[in-house]
């Protein structure tokens, strides 16, 4: 008797504090958290300053932002306290869902970040730290909150997800030109 009472208690738990369909597409492409191989650097403006490792992203449906339909930047990278995505898509008004999740650093990548706070281990499948719906061409994420590391970056659109890797490093400084 206490085995069916406890087996009904449990499934009523399992039922009703389970994540929703919608909570689980979210948490695309796996329940695992995202491999980082690398990253795209980019400036304040979103200019190309380098590539470290061998970048493991879907930025677009095409190689370049001049040829595709649907493409996105995420800059500055690495980025300090904010980050910026620009998104091309041919109907700009379309609602956009973006998240972000932590990656775990993974040859051929070398990681650069040498404070730890050991969060990857505790990470399950991948959840998201940020999200939301928009229709703008731009978002601004503030990701003050969030503590130096590895991120992966998801943009659904019509249907199609893209994803970039974002490295948070406050102690990054670019090299500015000598004045």
């Amino acid at each position: 008797m206490r085995i069916i009472r406890l087996t009904g208690v449990i499934l009523f738990l399992i039922m009703n504090l389970g994540c929703t369909k919608e909570e689980a597409d979210i948490r695309f492409p796996q329940f695992e958290v995202p491999q980082f191989t690398g990253y795209y650097a980019r400036d304040e403006a979103g200019h190309y300053m380098g590539r470290y490792g061998m970048p493991n992203v879907n930025l677009g449906d095409q190689d370049t932002w001049e040829n595709s339909r649907y493409h996105i930047t995420m800059f500055p990278n690495p980025a300090h306290n904010r980050s910026t995505v620009f998104i091309k898509s041919p109907n700009q008004n379309q609602m956009k869902k973006l998240w972000l999740t932590r990656a775990i650093p993974t040859l051929p990548f070398e990681p650069t970040i040498v404070e730890s706070d050991n969060w990857n281990n505790f990470v399950v499948g991948g959840a998201p730290l940020l999200q939301g719906e928009f229709t703008q061409r731009e978002a601004y994420l503030n990701i003050s909150d969030l503590p130096n590391g590895y991120y992966r970056l998801y943009v659904e659109m019509d249907g199609l997800i893209f994803y970039d890797n974002l490295l948070i490093d406050r102690s990054f400084r670019p090299n500015l030109p000598n004045k």
